[in-house]
């Protein structure tokens, strides 16, 4: 009994003892924390701003329009004025030029390509472009996209014929024809490749190029550096500078050839080819370069037909014309009232006056009723229409229309009609 009383007093005084540690622990580490507390920095929570009650808007209250209802009290915030804006209009756009000839351009450049005999045009390559000078003197234009636009409208038409002239190659940016063409190393891109003979030392077996073995005036083995000088003998230098040709075969032989890059040693059968185009100075590869066809055209049978009868005429027409002190201008063009320009075979002045002409081949009453059409927009004080057919209808039908026809079969009686027509044209104008 007294064992058992003794344990429990044991164990009383020993859970009582850990109380009190554990209560003099925890004093402990709040003091601790309470000394440390100014040492330690805390984040500072910012405070939120306290927001400031606005005004409501000004209102105003909405009046009904007619067919419209009103609900009764309703009010709506008022909009802020808006600042008027400028309506910029749109850019007009520009009025592009045609790339083609203009009909009176095509009678010009016909009649002056068969006046001078040139049946035929042929192209010319120059640094900008391919050129077809025989156009260009006649009309004044260089563009070669105008000019090849224009050629390919009158080969449409039929005025010419092409003929397959050759190929050529030109840049894909500017379609300059002018560009040269370098070998490249296919393993490092330079430009300083040589095509070189491979020759081998039949007694060493050494294979290497020629270049290898020529050391001045001598032949050297450049494996068993044995020099050879009666196979040196049988090379003969060349005036260009220190290269051989091989003669006759000997302890040397030739087994090839191949193309060798002298900066990194490189041998290979086909270099890569790189062109370069002079006008633009772009460099570009055998893929990207356009590979053109060239034409050279032929003015049409039935062209060279029609010229063959009017040029002479037309010529008639004209030196009387300036026998009367007129200017004249063949295959000429005049804009009229209404803004629109009108093509003529002839137009000449004299002061004020102006006087213009028209053939007709056919005798075609289309003929007069274009003739008159221009003539009322353009108001000249003599319009004249040449007739080269046996009709009569035109005759009847100038009167009708306020237009001189004159027959044009007899060179000597139209030259005596243009007098006497071109006698009652005052300088002044009708």
């Amino acid at each position: 009994m007294l064992t058992l009383t003794f344990v429990l007093f044991c164990l009383a005084i020993s859970v009582l003892f850990s109380l009190t540690i554990s209560v003099i622990l925890i004093l402990c580490v709040m003091n601790l924390q309470r000394l440390l507390k100014p040492l330690i920095p805390t984040k500072s929570i910012p405070s939120r701003p306290i927001r400031e009650e606005r005004p409501p808007p000004p209102s105003y209250t909405v009046e009904a329009k007619e067919g419209q209802k009103m609900i009764k009290g309703a009010r709506f915030p008022s909009a802020r004025p808006r600042k008027p804006t400028k309506r910029v209009p749109p850019p007009t756009p520009r009025k592009k030029e045609p790339l083609v000839m203009k009909d009176s351009e095509k009678q010009t450049l016909l009649g002056m390509l068969m006046k001078k005999g040139v049946l035929e045009l042929k192209p010319t390559l120059t640094v900008e472009g391919v050129r077809y000078v025989e156009v260009e003197e006649a009309l004044g234009v260089t563009d070669p996209l105008w000019m090849r636009s224009s050629l390919e409208s009158l080969e449409k038409e039929g005025t010419i014929e092409p003929r397959f002239f050759d190929r050529v190659l030109t840049c894909p940016d500017c379609g300059s024809p002018e560009a040269y063409s370098k070998y490249a190393c296919p393993r490092c891109d330079s430009y300083n490749v040589e095509f070189t003979e491979l020759l081998e030392h039949t007694k060493c077996g050494r294979i290497s190029s020629k270049g290898d073995f020529i050391k001045g005036s001598s032949l050297i083995c450049p494996g068993c550096q044995v020099p050879f000088l009666e196979e040196a003998a049988k090379y003969e230098l060349l005036e260009e500078g220190p290269k051989y040709e091989f003669v006759e075969e000997g302890e040397y032989r030739v087994i090839g050839s191949c193309y060798q890059c002298e900066k990194c040693g490189h041998r290979f059968d086909e270099p890569e080819i790189v062109h370069f185009c002079q006008h633009c100075k772009r460099s570009f590869t055998h893929k990207e370069a356009k590979y053109i066809k060239l034409y050279a055209y032929k003015i049409a049978d039935k062209i060279i037909e029609k010229f063959g009868r009017t040029l002479p005429l037309l010529e008639t027409i004209g030196n009387t014309l300036r026998e009367k002190g007129f200017t004249a201008k063949f295959h000429h063009q005049i804009s009229g009232v209404s803004g629109v320009v009108h093509p003529f075979d002839i137009v000449a002045e004299k002061g004020e006056a102006l006087v213009v002409v028209d053939l007709s081949i056919g005798g075609d009453k289309s003929d007069a009723v274009s003739l008159l059409g221009k003539k009322i927009d353009v108001n000249p004080a003599q319009s004249l229409l040449v007739d080269l057919s046996d009709r009569e209808e035109l005759t009847s039908l100038g009167k009708v229309y306020g237009i001189t026809v004159v027959k044009g079969g007899d060179k000597k009686k139209l030259e005596d009609d243009l007098r006497s027509i071109l006698t009652t044209v005052n300088s002044t104008k009708g």
